[in-house]
């Protein structure tokens, strides 16, 4: 067997590249109204766009075949938001070259398709979706070399101070048949979801409700990698699998400032190639914000 060309990808996620500024209080009345007074009150001081700036310039320096977001691009989910966003991600990367999936930020209450996701239709949609007008399908799948990118959709309208996730039955087979389709191609499998995959990885009122049901396909049909977001923390945890073990990994939010070095804006590069063996190398390098030399610098290779 020939061995494969590396393949690089990046991920971030969490950036919240929205502003709050010009909203007006009849957009509010609602669970938005909530948000709002966080980001007034807290959010626009911790999530610093000139952070987030460092670490899209740095990331370019990679020069990545892929860049993965896994959601919260917005505040509070307003149809302003999802304009600001979309015009961020055209300076990311372009539609081919950057996967994008929902957060929960981005449900914050039910809206119309037209006035929010489908300004990142290109970015959400799998490669055979000819859709230009109607919701995304989920799980979707993007095909880049030997990379299969599974993208899925947790976020939903929850209550207020709930920031819970689901999936819901109908997906969660479709993920299944996804990775069993892709096994079959041999591609190396990644699987991206907003909120933490397994049960008791977050708080209650944080959690993937539908958690169980994840973990069970994934130790059934296994995977190469599972990228997610949500917790604003970098984490990497192991799951046993039927082919193996499964790195779960997250990294903190893009644009966060915090001065806990978990939560300090990061993103990781991932460099995937196939052995001889037909067995896959995977590397991981954490890229994160030193405030002291106002730059980013790798902080650990894995």
């Amino acid at each position: 067997m020939i061995q494969q060309q590396t393949f690089c990808f990046t991920h971030l996620t969490d950036p919240h590249v929205s502003s709050l500024v010009n909203v007006e209080l009849s957009q509010l009345l609602n669970k938005r109204l909530l948000g709002y007074l966080s980001w007034r009150t807290k959010r626009r001081f911790y999530h610093l766009p000139s952070i987030l700036n460092k670490l899209v310039d740095d990331m370019k320096t990679i020069k990545p075949d892929h860049v993965v977001i896994s959601g919260d691009l917005t505040h509070i989910g307003l149809p302003d938001e999802f304009d600001q966003a979309a015009n961020w991600l055209s300076t990311v990367g372009t539609p081919e070259n950057v996967t994008v999936i929902p957060g929960n930020h981005e449900t914050y209450v039910g809206s119309g398709w037209q006035s929010s996701f489908a300004k990142w239709q290109a970015y959400l949609a799998s490669d055979d979706s000819s859709a230009t007008c109607s919701p995304v399908e989920y799980p979707t799948l993007r095909i880049r070399q030997q990379i299969a990118f599974i993208g899925l959709n947790s976020a939903y309208p929850s209550a207020p101070f709930l920031a819970t996730g689901k999936l819901g039955n109908q997906q969660l087979d479709g993920l299944q048949q996804s990775l069993e389709q892709t096994r079959q191609q041999n591609l190396f499998r990644v699987v991206i979801v907003h909120h933490p995959p397994i049960p008791g990885m977050t708080i209650w009122r944080k959690r993937l409700i539908d958690a169980k049901r994840l973990q069970q396909i994934l130790q059934q049909s296994g995977a190469g990698l599972v990228l997610y977001g949500h917790t604003h923390k970098t984490d990497y945890r192991e799951l046993d699998t039927a082919s193996g073990i499964l790195p779960l990994v997250s990294v903190s939010s893009a644009s966060s400032s915090s001065g806990i070095n978990i939560r300090r804006a990061s993103y990781t590069v991932y460099r995937v190639h196939q052995l001889e063996s037909g067995k896959w190398r995977l590397s991981k390098a954490l890229r994160q914000y030193d405030p002291e030399q106002n730059k980013v610098v790798e902080k650990h290779h894995w």
